[in-house]
């Protein structure tokens, strides 16, 4: 039986679709560019990510943020995880004068999302159906 690992060596012959992905993120023209790598489980979608990445990483531009989306099962706990793995990505990459300014935003985010949770369950407490309208409130907050 075949391991399940991705691989960053061509096995399944993917190297075009990875060079047509890496050649529409590096065209700035496509900027902002959200795309997808759909398929069914076990077909190469992270071998496909992991070519990408390769071929990314030699630009200085990029800033490649490898994510293991399987060790999440809940989606607001994937959400939170795959932000946390961006904002430590984007910390690590920091140049040292702009770090503090950094720290200062995550902290303040963490407070309001602490805040929010302790009001949700503040709430169920008091038998009082809130459906996370504190914690999505947050969320919110955080983004403006």
């Amino acid at each position: 039986m075949w391991a399940d690992s991705e691989s960053d060596v061509d096995y399944l012959n993917y190297s075009e679709v990875s060079e047509m992905i890496s050649e529409m993120i590096s065209d700035d023209s496509m900027l902002p560019i959200s795309l997808g790598v759909y398929g069914s489980w076990g077909v190469g979608k992270s071998s496909v990510l992991q070519l990408v990445a390769k071929e990314l990483s030699g630009d200085k531009r990029n800033l490649i943020v490898p994510f293991d989306a399987w060790l999440y099962q809940d989606f607001d706990e994937a959400k939170s995880a795959l932000m946390s793995v961006i904002a430590k990505s984007l910390y690590d990459a920091t140049p040292e004068g702009f770090k503090d300014k950094a720290v200062s935003l995550y902290r303040r985010t963490n407070k309001h999302k602490a805040f929010a949770i302790a009001a949700d369950i503040g709430a169920f407490a008091a038998w009082i159906p809130t459906f996370g309208m504190f914690t999505n409130a947050a969320g919110a907050f955080a983004h403006i």
